[in-house]
């Protein structure tokens, strides 16, 4: 079962490589004549968006490649991300990059990765000089370390801001945070900037730029299951194993996980579950009967094929760890669940996949699906049972 629920979440994961490879966000571009097009931006990580940027016009069915300097910028029409080309000084030598602007105004900043693992910002004055601060953190530094190669790396940004020092000590202690720098440079703009009108014409908004989307997610459902319990061997009190159906209750809370700067096909869960059954059946003359709960950990995948529309498919598939808790036994001598109160930690391992639909509401999502799980005794040397059980579920994204 844990061969078939890995091979399924890989399975999903080649899907969205092949199937769907970019993500498209509606944006634009403008030409170094000045011209804006619309259409739509393929936003990824901050490395690939920093090399090029991948754009299909309106009409269009196919993408272009354009590399910095071949176009003055460009961005998503909501204001979430917008990217100039800049010519900047960077290890030594000077290249030009798709900067990514924080703060467009008297002081601009910009943010560059041109490696994983890798930071740089830009910030460039009324005069359109253009000073460097690359984050030397590494590995090798202790803290107290990193800090003062921090301060070093800060030399020559803190003459951007000498006319006040306390800008300069806000800047010493920003830690390289782009959230921290961001509202730096917008503070010292309003103070400074000699510019006529409004001196802010764009600032980062990092919550529609965000590269991870963590949202609640809560469900519930309602289905059929069957529990199958062993019979102990040459015991006479129990003939045959023990098939029980039953009907089964679930509820789910946990966290939703997107990356809207690398898919939005693909989202990730971490869910905690209770789950609640009741069965009986009459065998060898008995009224048998069990029922309890599963409490559970659910780290799953979910796969959306249309992620742009009001209502999308989905798939899903993830991993079942089940504890038992409260389990109730009568009459059922001669089979392995007996022993189950004797068991001080019972887990039961499996898998669950499902599919159903997407759709928003407002700026929540809800997803109804069908869902099929199963997963049996893990750790124990008391084989207890297994179980199966069909689900419809409905689960909301706050």
């Amino acid at each position: 079962m844990m061969k078939r629920s890995l091979l399924l979440i890989c399975s999903l994961l080649a899907l969205n490589y092949t199937y769907a490879q970019k993500n498209p966000v509606q944006g634009f571009i403008v030409t170094n004549e000045g011209d804006t097009i619309n259409g739509t931006v393929d936003i990824l990580s901050n490395v690939s968006n920093g090399k090029e940027c991948h754009f299909c016009a309106v009409g269009s069915q196919e993408y272009r490649t354009y590399q910095p300097g071949s176009i003055r910028n460009y961005g998503t029409s909501d204001g979430g991300l917008l990217y100039e080309s800049l010519r900047v000084p960077y290890d030594g030598s000077e290249r030009t990059v798709f900067a990514e602007y924080l703060v467009k105004g008297g002081i601009s900043l910009f943010f560059y990765t041109p490696r994983n693992g890798e930071t740089a910002y830009f910030f460039v004055d009324e005069e359109g000089k253009v000073t460097t601060m690359t984050d030397p953190k590494s590995s090798s530094m202790d803290s107290r370390q990193l800090e003062k190669a921090r301060h070093k790396a800060m030399d020559d940004a803190t003459q951007v801001f000498s006319r006040d020092n306390r800008f300069v000590e806000k800047l010493l202690v920003s830690h390289f945070e782009r959230r921290n720098l961001t509202k730096l440079t917008h503070e010292f703009n309003d103070l400074y900037c000699t510019n006529a009108g409004d001196c802010i014409e764009f600032n980062y908004n990092p919550k529609t730029a965000a590269l991870v989307k963590a949202r609640f997610l809560i469900e519930a459902g309602a289905g059929i299951g069957t529990i199958h319990a062993d019979k102990v061997d040459g015991y006479s009190l129990a003939s045959a194993d023990a098939e029980f159906t039953s009907p089964m209750f679930r509820v789910a809370a946990g966290l939703d996980l997107a990356f809207p700067r690398y898919t939005n096909h693909i989202s990730v869960q971490l869910t905690t579950s209770l789950m609640s059954y009741s069965c009986h059946k009459t065998l060898d003359d008995k009224d048998r009967s069990l029922k309890g709960f599963y409490w559970g950990i659910h780290p799953g995948v979910t796969y959306k094929f249309l992620p742009k529309k009001a209502i999308t498919p989905l798939v899903r598939a993830g991993i079942n760890l089940d504890f038992p808790i409260g389990v109730k036994d009568e009459n059922m001598e001669g089979y392995w669940v007996a022993d189950r109160r004797k068991t001080l930690f019972s887990v039961e391992m499996g898998y669950y996949v499902g599919a159903g639909v997407s759709l928003p509401i407002g700026n929540k999502e809800l997803r109804i699906t069908v869902d099929y799980a199963a997963h049996s005794a893990f750790n124990t040397p008391v084989y207890d049972f297994t179980t199966n059980n069909f689900m419809l579920t409905a689960g909301i994204c706050l």
